[in-house]
C-alpha cells in the first residue's frame, strides 16, 4: 500500500505565506456600454437648459401686448397728429349725405337752376316692391321746392288731388299736412317750400309717413343734418 500511495499526484497548493503575486487577481469587469455614452449627452442637455434660461430672461425683458406704449415725441416743427383732410373744411363742399349729381333729372336744362337731393335711411316697402324714397330740394325759374320722391303712387283720397303725410322733425312731435302730388303721381310736394326747406335747415333728421298706393302706410326716416350749407346755395339761386 506504501508502493501505491507513492504513486498518487499530490495536489497543487500554494503557501499561506505566499506572496500576493502568486494569488490569482481577476481582471475589472468592464463598465457597460452605455455609461460610457452620457458624456456627449449631458453636454447637449446643459446647453438646452442655458439657451432655454436665455430665451426666458429675453421675453421677460419685451413689453406685454397689453401694456400701452408711449407715443412718439413730437419733434420741433412736425405735429404728432395727423392731418385729415375733411371734405366738409371747405365752405363750398356738400355735407357727404347730400348730392346734387343727379341735378339734370329735377331741372332738366332750365338755365340758373340747382337741385339737392338725400336718399332715405332705408328703403320702405310698396306696392309689389321696395323703394328708397328720396328728399329732393330745388330752385327752379326762381321758385323753391321741396319734394319727396317716393317713386310710387300715394293712396288715392276723396277730398281733393292732395294727399295726407305726417312730418315730424328730430323730437318734434308728428303734425299732419297735405301735401300736393306730382304729374307722374311719384312725388309728394311741400305746400311751401320756402318755409320748408328752412325748417329742414334747423334740423338734424326728418320722419316722412305717406300711404302708398295698395300697400300699408310707411315712415321714412332722412338724416338731414348738414342742410343749412345746401340752403345757401339754394337761396343764392331763389333769391330768398
Amino acid at each position: 500500500m506504501a508502493g501505491s500511495e507513492d504513486e498518487l499526484t499530490p495536489l497543487e497548493t500554494v503557501p499561506v505565506d505566499a506572496p500576493p503575486q502568486a494569488l490569482a487577481v481577476l481582471p475589472p469587469a468592464p463598465l457597460p456600454a452605455a455609461s460610457t455614452r452620457l458624456g456627449p449627452y449631458l453636454a447637449v442637455v446643459a446647453a438646452v437648459v442655458v439657451a432655454g434660461a436665455a430665451m426666458i430672461a429675453f421675453m421677460s425683458a419685451r413689453p406685454s401686448a397689453r401694456e400701452s406704449v408711449p407715443a412718439p415725441t413730437a419733434t420741433a416743427g412736425h405735429s404728432s397728429t395727423p392731418r385729415v383732410a375733411s371734405i366738409a373744411s371747405s365752405p363750398n363742399a356738400l355735407p357727404p349725405q347730400w348730392s346734387s349729381r343727379n341735378q339734370a333729372r329735377w331741372v332738366s336744362n332750365h338755365p340758373k337752376s340747382v337741385a339737392f337731393e338725400l336718399a332715405a335711411d332705408r328703403d320702405v316697402p310698396v306696392w309689389m316692391h321696395r323703394v328708397q324714397p328720396l328728399l329732393v330740394v330745388r330752385c327752379l325759374a326762381h321758385k323753391a321746392d321741396v319734394f319727396v320722391f317716393t317713386d310710387s303712387p300715394a293712396r288715392i283720397e276723396p277730398e281733393d288731388e292732395n294727399h295726407t303725410v305726417n312730418v315730424a322733425f328730430d323730437a318734434d312731435p308728428v303734425a299732419t299736412e297735405r301735401w300736393m302730388d306730382s304729374e307722374e303721381h311719384d312725388a309728394l310736394f311741400a305746400p311751401d317750400g320756402t318755409a320748408f326747406a328752412r325748417r329742414l335747415a334747423a334740423s338734424h333728421s326728418m320722419r316722412f309717413g305717406f300711404t302708398p298706393h295698395n300697400a300699408a302706410p310707411v315712415t321714412v326716416q332722412f338724416t338731414t343734418t348738414g342742410f343749412d350749407r345746401v340752403l345757401e346755395r339754394v337761396a343764392t339761386q331763389c333769391r330768398m
